[in-house]
C-alpha cells in the first residue's frame, strides 16, 4: 500500500510539489502526496547546502514538512541541529547519574 502511494504521489507531482498543493496548511500536513515531494525538495535542498540556503529559505518560508522541520529551521537559522542536545546533555547526564545512586537520593532526602 505504501509502494502504491509513494508511486502515486511520484506521477502526480512528477519534480514540483506545488502542483499537488493543497490550499490550507490542515490538508497540506495531511496529503501524503504533497508531504512526500516536499520532503524529497527539502532534503535535495539540505545536501546542496550552503549554496541552496536562499532557496531553502524561501521554501521554508512557504512550508516545512514536520519531518524535516528540526534541520531546515537549523539549516536556515545558522544553528547546529542537535543544538539542544549539546545544551541540555550536562543536565540530563547529571539527572541519570544520580538515579542510577538511589542511595544519594536518600541522603538527599535526609538532609
Amino acid at each position: 500500500a505504501l509502494c502504491c502511494a509513494v508511486a502515486a504521489a511520484e506521477r502526480e507531482g512528477h519534480a514540483l510539489p506545488n502542483s499537488v498543493c493543497p490550499a490550507s496548511l490542515r490538508e497540506r500536513e495531511r496529503h501524503f502526496a504533497y508531504q512526500w515531494l516536499r520532503v524529497r525538495q527539502m532534503q535535495r535542498l539540505l545536501r546542496a547546502l550552503p549554496g541552496s540556503l536562499q532557496e531553502l529559505a524561501r521554501e521554508a518560508a512557504d512550508d516545512v514538512p514536520p519531518l524535516l522541520r528540526p534541520r531546515v529551521w537549523a539549516a536556515v537559522l545558522g544553528a547546529e541541529v542537535d543544538s539542544d542536545r549539546g545544551c541540555w546533555a550536562p543536565f540530563f547526564e547529571q539527572l541519570l547519574a544520580s538515579a542510577a545512586q538511589p542511595e544519594m537520593m536518600a541522603r538527599r532526602k535526609q538532609a
